[in-house]
Parts: C-alpha cells; sequence; structure tokens
C-alpha cells in the first residue's frame, strides 16, 4: 500500500474520498480501509488545513463498516435459523456469507500485521516500560533486607506494620492481627511469631 507521507495533503483527501465513496458500491472493505488507513493523517499528525475533511470521511467510514458489521451478523443469524428452509440456495449463500466474513478477517489481521511490523519496536518498549514500573510498584510495598542484629523501633514498626510513633491501641490491634496470623500452632513459621513477640515486648517496654 502506498506511504501516505509521500502523497501531499490534496492528493491524500481525494484518496480518502474515493474510498469513502467507493463503500457505498455494497464494498465495506473499502470503509474498513479507509478507516484505518487514514487514521493517523486524521487523529495523529501536525493539522494540515485538508484535515479535517479526511477525518470526517475516516469517522464515516468507521460507522459505515460498523453498520454493515451488524447487517452481516445479523443477517447470519437470521439465515442460520431458517436456512434448513431453502435448499440449495441457502448453501450458495453460505459459501457468500463465509467469503465476506473471512476477507474482513483477512483484512484486520492484515492492516494489525502490518502496524505491528511498523510500530512493534515502540509498542515493545512501552510495554518494557509500564512493566519495570508494576513491579516497582509492587516491590515497593515489602521492605528490602533482613532483620537488625538488635530490635529497635525502626524494625518493631517495620515488623508491626505501624508508624514508629503509633499508640498504645494501634500496637496492640496490629499485635494481635499479626500474632494470629503467623502463630505456630495454625502453620506459622515460629521464628516469625518471635519477631512479631519481640517487636511488641519493645514498645511495651517504652525503648527508644
Amino acid at each position: 500500500m502506498v506511504s501516505l507521507a509521500k502523497k501531499s495533503p490534496e492528493e491524500r483527501l481525494n484518496i480518502c474520498r474515493k474510498y469513502y465513496l467507493g463503500g457505498f458500491a455494497f464494498l465495506p472493505l473499502l470503509w474498513l480501509i479507509n478507516a484505518i488507513w487514514f487514521y493517523k493523517q486524521a487523529f495523529k499528525v501536525e493539522p494540515y488545513p485538508q484535515q479535517a475533511e479526511i477525518r470526517k470521511y475516516v469517522i464515516r467510514s468507521a460507522i459505515g463498516t460498523l453498520i454493515w458489521c451488524i447487517i452481516i451478523i445479523t443477517w447470519n443469524i437470521m439465515f442460520q435459523v431458517f436456512r434448513t428452509k431453502m435448499g440449495s440456495a441457502g448453501d450458495y449463500l453460505t459459501f457468500v456469507s463465509t467469503a465476506v466474513a473471512i476477507g474482513l478477517g483477512l483484512a484486520v489481521v492484515g492492516f494489525a500485521g502490518r502496524y505491528l511490523v511498523r510500530h512493534g519496536k515502540i509498542i515493545a518498549e512501552s510495554l518494557n516500560k509500564t512493566s519495570g514500573v508494576i513491579a516497582e510498584g509492587l516491590s515497593s510495598k515489602y521492605y528490602k533486607g533482613g532483620f537488625d542484629p538488635k530490635m529497635n523501633r525502626r524494625e518493631a514498626a517495620l515488623i508491626l506494620g505501624v508508624s514508629p510513633t503509633a499508640n498504645k491501641i494501634r500496637i496492640r490491634d496490629a499485635y494481635k492481627r499479626l500474632i494470629v496470623l503467623n502463630h505456630p500452632d495454625r502453620g506459622g513459621s515460629p521464628y516469625i511469631a518471635a519477631k512479631i513477640n519481640e517487636a511488641k515486648d519493645y514498645f511495651e517496654s517504652g525503648a527508644k
């Protein structure tokens, strides 16, 4: 397919208009091509005088494609319901409807493949960046590093999940919740349970 970047704005408008008008000749595939092919020119590039007209044809082509899809799907459903009453004509219409559906599917796959080939590197970089941000956000919820050799206020607060300046009620509630979840009698780790008790004792002792 010809690169639109090499065409003048007036040539782009003429091509877009021809594809749009061609769709009225019972060729909805032209509307689909028009909507996909000219989408970037209509919405993504720097504004130019013919862009508003191209955008109008792109939107109308997309609407026309949607209407045709609804018609084809509805017709197929109705056809499948009454097909047995049509005899040989039903077999012929089955072939035609299948060919149309395959044609539309191949067009979508072709344009999607073309887009991925052209922009695959950008998409991959974007996905990698997004996954990195998500991973960083998830890992930031957890404190990195092991236990300190000696209990201190900072570590006691991290273990119980409270502020270092938390009051006795918050500390007691946090302790009860954690010790229930990590008690050895319920399958918890004796070591973790001991650290939870140690953190609670540290706060109760009033050490600084």
